[in-house]
Formats: structure tokens, C-alpha cells, sequence
């Protein structure tokens, strides 16, 4: 799942849509939002933006494999990254 993929699986859990959470970070329209989520990558501070206004908190801490076991956790990948 990439940050732009957690956005929207956010929107929907609080049943929120991009206008109500354009307004609330402070956004002049919808559209100011909508050119932000329809790129493919989202600055860190632009998500952190985004996810506190949903009322999410950005946790960044070592990964483990048991955290793929965990439910509520939305795991941020690069999919450009790749394994050498």
C-alpha cells in the first residue's frame, strides 16, 4: 500500500470525503487536494498533513515480519523500491 493508497483506506473509515477534509486543512477547493492525491507520491509532511486532519498519527519504527500479523496497520510501501 502506498501513502496515497492509506489517504483514501483514511477517507473512507472516517466516512469523510475530500471536500470535508479539503476544508479542513484549510484548502481553498476540493481540487487543491484532489491534484495532491492524484500524483503518485506524497511528501512526508504533506501525509502527516493529511493523516492528523483525519486524526491518524504517522508512526515511523522498525518493521517486523509479526507486524504483518497486527489488523489496523496500514504499511506504507515504495513500490518503485527495488531488492537487490
Amino acid at each position: 500500500m502506498n501513502a496515497i493508497e492509506v489517504v483514501f483506506t483514511c477517507l473512507k473509515e472516517k466516512n469523510t470525503t475530500q471536500e470535508q477534509l479539503a476544508h479542513l486543512l484549510g484548502y481553498k477547493s476540493q481540487s487543491g487536494l484532489a491534484n495532491r492525491l492524484r500524483g503518485n507520491s506524497l511528501r512526508v509532511d504533506t501525509l502527516v498533513k493529511i493523516l492528523t486532519g483525519l486524526g491518524y498519527t504517522l508512526v515511523v519504527k522498525p518493521y517486523t515480519f509479526a507486524d504483518k500479523e497486527k489488523e489496523n496497520y496500514h504499511i506504507i510501501t515504495n513500490d518503485e523500491v527495488t531488492e537487490e
